[in-house]
């Protein structure tokens, strides 16, 4: 419930109510790689990289079937100019 709420609330742009209910539901369900996902995207949007790319290497770890989030992660590197480690990640996405 916390999660859809946050994917709402997120959807709504009220990306602090939105954290909380993540934060939450990401408590309440540690291994869920959705819940850590959404909430990466979150802290992307209010310009938090760090917490945000901490988010998307959990999901990466709790689902490495999943390219999704080497794809995030690899964005945020290439945003941030670091194109040899955004190349490495997309690599990584790709071979899983």
């Amino acid at each position: 419930a916390r999660y859809g709420l946050g994917a709402a609330l997120l959807k709504q742009g009220k990306v602090d109510d939105a954290i909380a209910n993540l934060e939450l539901a990401r408590w309440q369900d540690h291994d869920d790689a959705q819940v850590h996902m959404l909430l990466g995207q979150a802290f992307e949007s209010k310009g938090l990289d760090n917490e945000a790319m901490e988010r998307y290497q959990e999901a990466h770890l709790l689902r490495l079937e999943d390219p999704q989030p080497s794809l995030f992660i690899a964005d945020m590197r290439e945003t941030r100019d670091d194109i040899a480690r955004s190349a490495k990640e997309l690599d990584e996405a790709y071979k899983n």
